[in-house]
């Protein structure tokens, strides 16, 4: 592959990363908008309705992972660059109890 040609993939990657970012921030928040519903409830049936919300939110992040993993193999970033690649990940992700380690 040329040299244009990884860069203009990295560019891509980058862009699709900072895109993902906005996506992953949100529903970051809205798992938190949905914690702070459940501890304002009193019933138990109203709070299994929401933890039901709360795992969707949940089960996003997760699918966050499978998503990167497929933006990497459409460009073939597993045969370069892929510290910079895991960069990405190391110095735009928040230290939160929903990060995208767990």
């Amino acid at each position: 592959m040329l040299s244009s040609d990884k860069e203009r993939d990295m560019e891509k990657l980058s862009a699709l990363w900072e895109s993902f970012k906005g996506l992953i921030t949100e529903t970051e928040e809205r798992k938190r908008i949905v914690n702070s519903i459940i501890s304002n409830f009193e019933t138990n049936q109203l709070k299994g309705q929401v933890r039901k919300l709360n795992s969707i939110y949940t089960s996003i992040a997760s699918d966050a992972r499978l998503f990167i993993l497929l933006i990497l193999s459409q460009f073939n970033a597993f045969h370069y660059e892929l510290e910079f690649i895991l960069s990405l990940f190391v110095c735009s992700t928040k230290p939160t109890s929903t990060s995208l380690w767990t």
